[in-house]
C-alpha cells in the first residue's frame, strides 16, 4: 500500500507497511508442479514418436505416392501384397502380416488334421466295440474285492 504526500505541490508516494489489514496480492493454493510436469512428460512420451512418423509417412506420400494400376505382363503372377495402394500398406503386407493365401491353407490343414482325427476315433470305438474291448460284465466277487 501507498499514501500520496504533497510536498511543494508534487505528490509523492511513500511505501507504509500493512501487517494483515491489506488484501492478498497472492492467493495461497496447492502447487501444480506436480500435474504439471506429468502432462509435459505424458505430450512428450506422446508426441515423440507421432511428430518423426508424420513426417516419414508424408516424406512417403510426397517421393513414392499411391501405386498406378497397370497391365500385368503375360506370364507374371503378382504377389499378394502388390494389389494394395498405398506403398506403407505394401510393406507391412509383405514384411509384417502373413500371406493371406498360406493361413488360409494352414488352416484347412488344421481342420483336415482334425476331421481326421476324429474320424479315426470313430472306427477305433466301432472295432472296440465289435471285439469287445470295452465290456463291462465282470461279476463282483466278495474274495476279490478290498473292503
Amino acid at each position: 500500500a501507498a499514501r500520496d504526500y504533497t510536498h511543494g505541490g508534487f505528490v509523492q508516494q511513500q511505501s507504509v507497511r500493512s501487517s494483515s489489514d491489506h488484501h492478498r496480492y497472492m492467493d495461497i493454493k496447492p502447487s501444480r508442479w506436480s500435474m504439471q510436469k506429468a502432462k509435459d512428460q505424458w505430450l512428450l512420451y506422446l508426441l515423440l514418436p507421432v511428430i518423426p512418423g508424420a513426417i516419414f509417412i508424408h516424406l512417403v506420400n510426397i517421393f513414392i505416392g499411391p501405386a498406378e494400376l497397370a497391365e500385368i505382363p503375360e506370364g507374371y503372377e503378382p504377389e499378394y501384397y502388390e494389389y494394395y495402394k498405398h506403398p506403407i500398406t505394401r510393406w507391412f503386407c509383405r514384411n509384417i502380416y502373413y500371406d493371406p493365401q498360406k493361413d488360409y491353407e494352414k488352416t484347412m490343414h488344421h481342420l483336415q488334421q482334425e476331421w481326421e482325427n476324429t474320424q479315426m476315433k470313430l472306427i477305433e470305438r466301432k472295432v472296440s466295440e465289435r471285439r469287445g474291448d470295452e465290456r463291462v460284465d465282470i461279476v463282483w466277487s466278495p474274495k476279490v474285492s478290498s473292503h
